[in-house]
């Protein structure tokens, strides 16, 4: 754990923090969810958008694969009908063909003890099938960014997995795809 710290991130944390940044259809998950699947094909399985927030992305995921689709978050602010609200640390396991993991965030990772970001990402490679897909901010670029970093690749390491880039290159206003990667299911 980095620096084991223990912060709360209560639900007016995550409402300021989400007006912030942009929730909108321009936001990362959104413009990932709109093109990604042109480049990969699903086994069979739920796809599943862990920090669901807004359900923006979510609603992309579901236009495309209907009741497949399951969101999870703490609160449902976009409420929508596919997103389940529940805490990481209680989701039951089931079976995933695709996970965008974006519960809590990488600058967050470390500052609770348990960590809901490496809680996630475990989940994550632990529900998905063979030949089933997830996406994660994994790369950083500081010191602190590269222990963060750490921490995630060691969890991936425990499952049997590849990682790799996006299959395109993407950007907004306030991000790049670089610090993402999209990680398989090998058996």
């Amino acid at each position: 754990m980095i620096g084991r710290r223990t912060m709360t991130f209560n639900k007016e944390f995550w409402i300021q923090r989400n007006q912030s940044i942009n929730v909108d259809w321009t936001a990362k998950t959104v413009v990932y969810c709109r093109d990604v699947f042109n480049h990969i094909e699903l086994p069979k399985g739920k796809v599943v958008m862990l920090g669901a927030a807004y359900s923006l992305a979510l609603e992309v995921m579901y236009s495309r694969f209907g009741d497949r689709t399951v969101g999870v978050d703490r609160w449902n602010f976009g409420n929508h009908p596919q997103c389940i609200e529940r805490d990481i640390f209680d989701l039951e396991d089931f079976d995933c063909a695709f996970v965008y993991c974006d519960i809590a965030s990488f600058g967050h990772i470390g500052q609770q003890d348990p960590c809901p970001r490496l809680t996630a990402l475990d989940w994550s490679l632990r529900n998905l099938v063979k030949g089933g897909y997830c996406i994660t901010r994994l790369n950083g670029y500081t010191d602190e960014d590269r222990k963060k970093t750490k921490l995630l690749l060691e969890i991936a390491a425990k499952h049997n997995v590849g990682i790799t880039a996006l299959p395109a290159e993407y950007s907004g206003s306030d991000w790049h795809s670089r610090d993402d990667v999209l990680i398989w299911k090998i058996g």
